[in-house]
This record gives C-alpha cells, structure tokens and sequence, in this order.
C-alpha cells in the first residue's frame, strides 16, 4: 500500500471522516474527491502529450508551426492570425 498505510489505519481515518462529516455528506465528499483526482490525471496526461510533443519538435498540434512576427508565438501553419496577440500573419 502508498505510504505503508494499513487496513487498521484506513478504518480509523474512515471513521473520523464519517464523524466529522457525516454519512449524508460523505457520498458528495467521495465525489468531488473522484473529480479532483480525474482532473489532476488529465491535466498530467495533457501536460506529458503537450511536453512529448514539443520535445520531438512536432508541436502541439502535430504538424508544422509558424512564428509570429509580432510577439513571436508558435501557431499552425495555414492559420490567418496568431492565436496569441491575434495579429494578422
């Protein structure tokens, strides 16, 4: 088990969890926790793709990129505008 929790350690936290908030909150607890952890893993997951993406010189968006004369931002090739400072490519 992370962190060499026991059984005998997660039964007494559970039930200093269910005392303090009680059972009719604890589903919305376990809930929002489940949502918090989903949206860490998928900012994690976005962050590794964006990182690995840049890193083989591909881009984000998996082709070519075109620097911005104006404020020097990487955007897609065939794009109009730079989808930083919004200046006319």
């Amino acid at each position: 088990m992370p962190f060499d929790i026991g059984i005998p350690e997660l039964l007494v936290v559970f039930v200093v969890v269910l005392m303090v908030f009680g059972p009719e909150r604890l589903p919305e607890l376990a809930r929002s926790l489940g949502g918090m952890v989903r949206d860490l893993r998928k900012t994690a997951a976005d962050l590794t793709r964006d990182f690995t993406a840049e890193m083989d010189g591909s881009g984000a968006a998996g082709g070519p990129r075109a620097v911005c004369a104006t404020c020097g931002g990487l955007n897609a090739v065939g794009q109009a505008y730079c989808g930083h400072c919004s200046a006319k490519l």
